[in-house]
């Protein structure tokens, strides 16, 4: 503020203010008229009051999440789907969105659905949604499948999401990555957690999970389109990616499994859209019997330490505060 004394001064009632002696003497001395004066103090007072009616709660809000346009979205997509709110929903969502757009790969996560809400329509609406898909389609899944605080079980039979994305979105030179945190491993019945694969020649683009190996597929399975390892690990968070023409890995709790440095071109990618919990093979449809706690998609370009940051971030603000 410029401006070091105030006084009243002349019979007027003019308020005068006295500059700082470094002001020029055309400058020095400036009056508003008293009229003036109260009729600001007044609008001040009014927008003090406004805000002081909010309440910190709300106040809160302001300039953190509530002022992310990604986070908006969520909410209103949520919203517009018939989808309503757990307690902590939003609070969780924006803090996992404030904490992945400081990240180094924020851009390589093309699509989250970290299936948030109090009800099934709430769950399927993705936070992140670089595609603008939308709200995941559904095919068999009640609210009774679906809490917060577990995730969506699936049934192993006739119960699945579609991301309603093909492999060949994700990432440029069909790169891409699966990404799915299991937390009801049954190692029984179908073992592709998520999949898009087309039908002749044998294309897969899918994350496996059997009960004594884990897989990662992406392209012609006859030639050297995979990576695989043996493997009874059951819970988890499991990441594939192919972040070129011959690099292939396989992830778990954000350590690496295996990989494969095999040349093959990933290629038909634009066939199938990706399922989440089912195998999506040429329009049939494979169901998995465990529980999604969280799925993603990326564009096949994470670092080692990008991967195993991404596992950090999602343990701890979304799997500890669901309490999964």
């Amino acid at each position: 503020f410029p401006y070091t004394t105030l006084f009243r001064s002349r019979p007027e009632r003019q308020l005068t203010f006295w500059s700082a002696s470094s002001f020029p003497p055309s400058m020095r001395r400036l009056r508003l008229p008293i009229i003036w004066a109260s009729l600001l103090s007044g609008l001040a007072l009014g927008a003090i009051s406004s805000f002081g009616a909010l309440g910190i709660t709300q106040l809160a809000g302001f300039g953190s999440g509530s002022g992310d346009p990604e986070f908006s979205t969520w909410v209103a997509r949520v919203t517009a789907a018939g989808g309503t709110f757990a307690g902590d929903s939003k609070t969780i969502a924006q803090a996992l969105l404030a904490q992945l757009h400081t990240r180094s790969y924020n851009h390589k996560v093309v699509y989250l659905l970290p299936l948030l809400g109090s009800n099934l329509a709430a769950a399927r609406v993705p936070l992140r949604d670089s595609l603008h898909v939308g709200i995941a389609g559904n095919t068999g899944f009640v609210d009774g499948d679906f809490s917060q605080a577990a995730g969506l079980q699936g049934n192993g039979s006739s119960k699945r999401l579609d991301s309603l994305i093909r492999p060949d979105q994700l990432g440029s030179g069909n790169n891409g990555g699966l990404g799915w945190w299991e937390t009801n491993f049954t190692g029984a019945g179908n073992n592709e957690a998520m999949a898009g694969n087309d039908g002749s020649p044998d294309n897969r683009f899918s994350l496996t999970l059997g009960a004594s190996s884990k897989t990662f597929v992406w392209g012609l399975v006859s030639s050297g389109g995979l990576v695989t390892v043996s493997n009874s690990d059951t819970n988890g968070d499991y990441y594939g990616q192919r972040s070129a023409i011959n690099a292939r890995e396989i992830w778990r709790n954000g350590t690496q499994l295996a990989t494969s440095s095999s040349i093959n071109s990933a290629g038909p990618a634009n066939s199938e859209t990706i399922d989440l919990g089912s195998a999506n093979y040429n329009g049939t449809h494979y169901p998995w019997p465990g529980r999604c706690a969280c799925a993603y998609l990326t564009d096949g370009t994470l670092t080692s330490g990008e991967i195993a940051d991404l596992h950090t971030l999602l343990q701890d603000y979304l799997i500890t505060p669901t309490g999964r």
